[in-house]
């Protein structure tokens, strides 16, 4: 139990952190501050995680992502984004709030649809991913919502198990690539570690295409780690490029260089990529 300075039903205020959440996981975290909140999902920012995993937070202000207030009854409710100023026309305003709650009700229908747990069960998660992207670009394309205001919602709205923004932009870009992708495109054979190197590495169609051949080449050739490809395509990982000599290092910029220019890259360049990588990780 928290030990709340509020005199009031509502949960929202400040809270003093349990010492039993010292070293505990974002999820743990996270489902403290849920529980403290009746349900609802924390406002709390990555940073707000890690200074409670290391014992630096010792009280904290608690608040629901979505905009509300608790009643006397401890009942969360819900509040609009949108707020009529003074003298605004009200019946405009029933309107707006009209559109904002289907939007709402479009958003957590489509939580429920897709979102970590649902994505598990998946016969093939990277497949149910480029689903969720077409999905909201069509939403888009229906209701006129600009896209990275939907994102966002979307991460604001998840709740336990939901995706971030992050994800959903590179759900996103993955159905924006791969439009006309059939199930059967080796696009949806790789992992969500994959597509977010490959959608990071390049935002032009042709590049990521040629990435994609070239990452398949690594995989079942060479054997290489997701980890091991970020390192490579030069996405993640690069403070390990220290333990490297100068050639290597040269090796993997030529490798990303090559595929940039819509070049196929030949077998020796991938096999000192190959060689570089797995040293590296």
């Amino acid at each position: 139990m928290s030990n709340s300075r509020k005199t009031n039903n509502s949960p929202i205020g400040r809270h003093s952190v349990p010492e039993r959440l010292i070293n505990q996981t974002h999820k743990a975290i996270r489902a403290w501050a849920r529980e403290i909140l009746r349900g609802e999902e924390a406002d709390l920012t990555v940073e707000d995680v890690r200074r409670i995993q290391n014992g630096e937070l010792h009280e904290i202000f608690l608040r629901p992502k979505k905009k509300g207030f608790f009643t006397n009854e401890g009942v969360f409710v819900e509040a609009f984004r949108y707020e009529p100023g003074f003298g605004d026309d009200l019946d405009e305003a029933e309107k707006k709030w009209e559109v904002e709650e289907k939007e709402n009700e479009w958003i957590d229908k489509e939580n429920r649809t897709f979102n970590q747990r649902t994505n598990e069960l998946a016969e093939k998660p990277t497949l149910a991913m480029w689903e969720h992207g077409k999905r909201i670009m069509q939403h888009v394309e229906q209701s006129g919502t600009a896209l990275y205001t939907l994102q966002v919602k979307l991460g604001e709205r998840g709740g336990e198990g939901g995706y971030g923004l992050y994800a959903h932009q590179v759900f996103t870009d993955l159905y924006l690539w791969k439009k006309d992708a059939r199930p059967d495109d080796p696009v949806f054979s790789l992992s969500w570690a994959h597509i977010d190197c490959l959608i990071r590495f390049s935002r032009e169609k042709a590049v990521r295409d040629n990435a994609l051949d070239t990452m398949s080449i690594l995989i079942q050739k060479h054997g290489l780690t997701s980890n091991q490809l970020c390192l490579a395509f030069g996405t993640k990982d690069q403070d390990r490029l220290s333990m490297l000599a100068q050639e290597e290092i040269v090796n993997l910029d030529e490798f990303r260089q090559t595929i940039k220019r819509n070049s196929r890259v030949d077998e020796s360049l991938l096999r000192r990529t190959a060689l570089a990588a797995a040293k590296a990780i």
